[in-house]
């Protein structure tokens, strides 16, 4: 995700000679035309009978429980 400082802001109303409001309607249409980024998922890790784990989001099995499953990227809160 790009960001966009103030000092940018600032450099864009002095190039165009326009005000901060239409700066930040510029802006706003900027940001509208970035793509969509999906909310991170949150699960746990499983602890299956062969010493495995298994992610509740995505059902994969992976062989130690890490921070984040390295398959659907969700954010592991513990073992259950």
């Amino acid at each position: 995700m790009e960001l966009i400082s103030k000092e940018e802001v600032i450099k864009i109303t002095k190039k165009y000679d326009t005000t901060i409001y239409d700066a930040a309607m510029w802006c706003r249409k900027e940001i509208e035309e970035l793509p969509v980024v999906e909310e991170r998922k949150i699960g746990h890790w499983i602890k299956l009978l062969n010493g495995n784990m298994e992610c509740s989001e995505c059902w994969v099995e992976h062989p130690i429980d890490t921070n984040y499953c390295p398959w659907c990227g969700a954010k592991m809160e513990g073992v259950k």
